[in-house]
């Protein structure tokens, strides 16, 4: 299991962040956050691309992808492929039909993108679960790796334990965070029920566990007792 951080725990570039997280020794892996796609975010990545290609003997690195993926960003799966291990990829938001029903055509468009993008660059794109839509059960019906993410799942009022048995041998990485009303990507004690059911399960998980909250002070309140995991 390796330890991961978001490319935003303090405020500042891409590589700001890669140099700041370098100096926290529990970390071993860095999620390069691109939850939007505009030419900004491209072009800042693109000019420190190569600063950030040194950390790659003290680094595993993922991406997430932009919300909804369409074909055109596959600019920014040329652009990072031969630099992330693997890309996580948010299902499209769904139009609401009516009488609990939603429209599926998004969902059939995103497994047409998907199945181009891993003909092309391999089965390294993992299908994450979100508050609004659960898309797991139709990734298992193919080859397609998962993220599991527990305040996701919190929100839904489901139990992290119990997805991560049902699909543990197809989640490649964990976004761990915990919930505050109906906020996500917040802090959480080790105490809390959710977490110490998951706990034991994680113990034999060999993939990326990212603790996936955006601010430094938050991250570094969870960090002792993650790590421990890590270590025991």
């Amino acid at each position: 299991m390796k330890l991961a951080l978001p490319s935003f725990v303090i405020p500042g570039t891409y590589l700001e962040n890669v140099e700041y997280i370098a100096g926290i020794k529990e970390v071993q892996a860095i999620e390069l956050l691109f939850f939007q796609f505009d030419r900004d975010s491209i072009e800042l990545f693109r000019r420190e691309k190569e600063e950030i290609r040194k950390y790659r003997d003290r680094f595993t690195f993922t991406l997430h992808m932009p919300d909804s993926p369409i074909p055109e960003h596959e600019k920014l799966i040329e652009l990072t492929a031969d630099l992330v291990e693997h890309f996580v990829i948010h299902p499209p938001v769904l139009k609401d039909l009516g009488n609990g029903s939603f429209s599926n055509g998004p969902i059939k468009n995103l497994f047409r993108v998907l199945e181009k993008w891993r003909n092309r660059y391999g089965n390294r794109f993992l299908l994450e679960n979100l508050v609004e839509l659960d898309l797991f059960k139709e990734a298992a019906a193919s080859d397609i790796p998962l993220c599991l993410d527990t305040g996701h799942l919190l929100l839904r009022g489901q139990h992290p334990v119990e997805i991560f048995m049902e699909y543990k041998d197809r989640i490649e990485e964990i976004h761990l965070h915990g919930i505050a009303g109906k906020k996500d990507h917040q802090v959480f004690d080790k105490e809390e029920q959710w977490f110490q059911k998951l706990l034991p399960s994680l113990k034999g998980f060999e993939g990326i566990l990212n603790i996936e909250i955006f601010q430094e002070e938050k991250c570094r309140s969870v960090l002792p007792f993650v790590s421990d995991l890590i270590r025991n």
